[in-house]
């Protein structure tokens, strides 16, 4: 054993005492390689404990209180043996495996005494690993040249969001004057409207007021008819009886004609009873206002009053149209004034239109104004995310995830926001929403988004490992970076992919 420790580190003696000279010892890992280096023939421990000499490294001794002399031999119980594995993944495994008769090592490294024959079946056990990782290596490739092609699209993109955002500070600012306008024309329209309404209102009340005259008037002369038949009667009457049997002794000539009209007529005016007296209340009030209190009844004189006077007001304020002065009633036809009501409801329509087209006017200067200033990475390969939603089905939810917008999880008519957009977060590898639906007794939804290399948008793997926290991944060219692809080409590398294998 000691003659195969002294072999193995034999070529230590060709350095120089004066030298710094990098050595390889078995069981070390590459990344480790650098550390275990020589000094006029001297080993420092990795943890600087000691120092010493180089024929004590892997001679199966345990001097380095970290085990770092030993990385290749059994002798620390604190100690690890780095399996390269190439074709296969590396693999580290406790010193006290090194030499024990077990094959661990899938190269076989552990078992270099010989005391037992490990074959190399790295390759084969690899074989599906390096498949996929040629594949993703080839999907990083295409998908950084895609990225390239991202960020030089957004500068194109961002052109026309400006060409767009003057287009539309033009258009408002032409159309805000025409809105305003339109504004004062409309109130102005909608008081000439009213005032037309009250000249309606007063004419049909006019006639009203004239009809039930006409009516009374009616009433009256047909009460004085009867009245005068009734008299012409009772005088036949009396010529027939006898004067003695009908007109009682004192009455006079103006009492008996008030007698015979109260037998024919129920008029007390025409029947003249007029009088001084009341006629009898039957405790329930006329209807007329005469029972109400005093300050109620001036009260609501006071109002109707005033209701009256606003509507007298709008129709004396009303000056009918003149007839255009070019106006050729043989040419035209004959002029009528306009109808305040219609025109008053097509002004009101312009207005509601060139109103509703500032207002969206507005909301794309607002929007454009943001897109603009936001940040979508050093070089803005994020910018084609702007308006792309990508949405995945798991079991009966829908999620939707709209970058710099929103996330969502929707179920049949129902949808429920996970959070609105946040920012980007490590460096530009996770999107953050928040601020989302809250749950019920609970906190508000969130959704943190890791982004991964692919060739095209796609979300996957939807979770949500605490309660409204929900965690999500979306692949896209935008995260295929330079340095992810020499992550991807250092692992194939590790696994002894050919270069024949990554074309």
């Amino acid at each position: 054993m000691k003659l195969l420790f002294l072999l193995l580190n034999a070529f230590i003696a060709m350095v120089s005492s004066n030298d710094i000279q990098n050595i390889h010892v078995v069981g070390v890992a590459p990344s480790l390689a650098r550390s275990y280096s020589l000094e006029d023939g001297k080993f420092r421990c990795l943890d600087s404990s000691r120092v010493i000499d180089e024929k004590m490294v892997n001679d199966d001794y345990c001097d380095c209180a970290d085990a770092s002399d030993e990385p290749g031999t059994a002798a620390c119980s604190n100690g690890h043996f780095y399996c390269l594995n190439r074709g296969y993944h590396p693999k580290t495994v406790f010193s006290s495996f090194v030499n024990d008769g077990v094959c661990d090592c899938c190269d076989g490294s552990d078992e270099y005494a010989g005391r037992i024959s490990c074959p190399n079946t790295c390759h084969s056990e690899g074989a599906s690993v390096r498949a996929a990782l040629k594949e993703e290596l080839q999907a990083s490739q295409k998908g950084a040249k895609m990225r390239v092609q991202y960020a030089a699209s957004a500068s194109d993109i961002k052109q026309k969001w400006a060409q767009e955002l003057q287009k539309a500070t033009e258009d408002a600012t032409t159309l805000r004057p025409i809105v305003d306008a339109l504004k004062v024309k409309n109130a102005a329209a909608e008081k000439a409207a009213s005032a037309a309404m009250a000249r309606k209102r007063k004419k049909a009340d006019d006639e009203l007021k004239e009809a039930a005259q006409e009516l009374q008037e009616e009433e009256a002369d047909a009460g004085m008819h009867e009245a005068e038949e009734g008299a012409a009667g009772l005088e036949q009457a009396e010529s027939e009886l006898g004067a003695d049997e009908i007109i009682p002794e004192e009455e006079s000539e103006e009492e008996r004609g008030q007698r015979i009209a109260a037998q024919w007529t129920t008029n007390t005016e025409a029947a003249g009873g007029g009088g001084d007296d009341p006629p009898p209340s039957d405790g329930l009030g006329s209807g007329s206002g005469e029972d109400l209190p005093e300050e109620e009844q001036k009260h609501a004189d006071e109002e109707a009053e005033g209701e009256q006077e606003e509507e007298d007001e709008f129709a004396e304020e009303w000056i009918p149209p003149e007839k255009p002065v070019d106006w050729n009633d043989e040419e035209d036809g004959v002029w009528e004034p306009p109808d305040q009501e219609r025109e008053a409801e097509v002004i009101r329509k312009q207005f509601e239109e060139e109103r509703r087209k500032l207002e969206s006017l507005e909301s794309t200067l607002e929007g454009l104004q943001k897109k603009l200033g936001r940040d979508y990475g050093p070089d803005e390969a994020f910018l084609p995310l702007e308006d792309k939603c990508t949405e995945v089905k798991l079991r009966q939810y829908i999620y939707q995830v709209c970058p710099f917008h929103s996330a969502s999880q929707m179920e049949g008519s129902s949808t429920v926001n996970l959070g609105d957009w946040n920012t980007f977060k490590d460096n530009y590898t996770t999107m953050s929403f928040t601020s989302g639906m809250k749950c019920w007794n609970g906190p508000e939804r969130s959704l943190t988004v890791s982004l991964v290399c692919g060739i095209e948008e796609k979300l996957s793997n939807v979770e949500e490992p605490n309660r409204c926290e929900y965690t999500a991944e979306l692949a896209t060219p935008a995260a295929c970076s330079e340095d992810h692809v020499e992550f991807v080409k250092n692992k194939a590398e590790s696994m002894d992919v050919s270069h024949d294998e990554l074309r």
